[in-house]
Parts: structure tokens; sequence; C-alpha cells
């Protein structure tokens, strides 16, 4: 099924953060987005929007995109957390790394507390999670 406009929008946001956070480093960076050559592959059953790897350190980002119905709608909401808890584990089976969000401002705090319980029932310990929106002031 094709992706919606509005998440299109926030692959790129994605792929614009990674660049930036990537930037002088030795990375190879996978997006789902219409113009990428190489897209992500599996990490599981789950396919994440961007995958990124800094080939000299290891360092590994996984990059997702949520819309409000992600959060607001059973089923996506379930699709969600499966795919978040996929990812996470893939990270802690790779020695840690970072969870890059684009999603809504507006429904950022329902991501950030999603990813958070994730992240603490799991016990993983070097994973990071970022926001590509930010609150203003705000560290992430």
């Amino acid at each position: 099924m094709p992706e919606s406009s509005e998440h299109m929008v926030l692959v790129e946001e994605l792929i614009q953060w990674t660049n930036i956070y990537f930037k002088n480093k030795n990375a190879l960076i996978y997006s789902d987005s219409p113009e990428a050559i190489k897209k992500p592959e599996k990490t599981g059953i789950y396919i994440p929007d961007l995958y990124a790897k800094n080939i000299t350190t290891g360092e590994i980002l996984i990059g997702e995109a949520k819309r409000i119905s992600d959060l607001t709608n059973a089923g996506n909401y379930k699709r969600a957390i499966c795919q978040l808890e996929e990812f996470v584990n893939f990270l802690a089976i790779h020695g840690g790394g970072i969870i890059l969000m684009a999603v809504p401002l507006y429904v950022r705090s329902g991501f950030e507390s999603l990813i958070i319980d994730i992240i603490n029932k799991h016990k993983c310990k070097n994973i990071q999670y970022h926001f590509t929106r930010s609150w203003k002031n705000s560290s992430n």
C-alpha cells in the first residue's frame, strides 16, 4: 500500500536529521523514500523507514515515521508497538544505538511515553531516542 504524503514528509525529516547527525562521518543511510536507491532491510518482520550505520564506529540509527492514527487507531497502535519493540530489540542485540522518531509535534508526548516504556520494559541499555521535531528549548 502506498504511503500517505504526510508519512513521506515525516520520512524526509528522518533523512534530513540523519544527514546532519552523521555529517562528516563514514555512514550508510538507507530510507524508504521514493528517491532512495537502497531501501532498509528487515530487522525481523518489519522494515524501518530509515536505517543508518556509521561504518567506522558501528553505531546504528533506526528511524520511524508515525502519524497521529498510529497512536489513536487500535490496530495501527498495536502495529506501532510491535515495530518499535522489534527495532529496540534489534538495537539491543547490536550493542545499542538510536531510535529516531518523526511524528507530528502534538503527538510527540504519546510516542515518547511509548518508546520509554518499551526501552524500560526490555531493560535495554545503550539505546537513545530522539525526535526530528522538538519542543522549544527541549533537548530532543
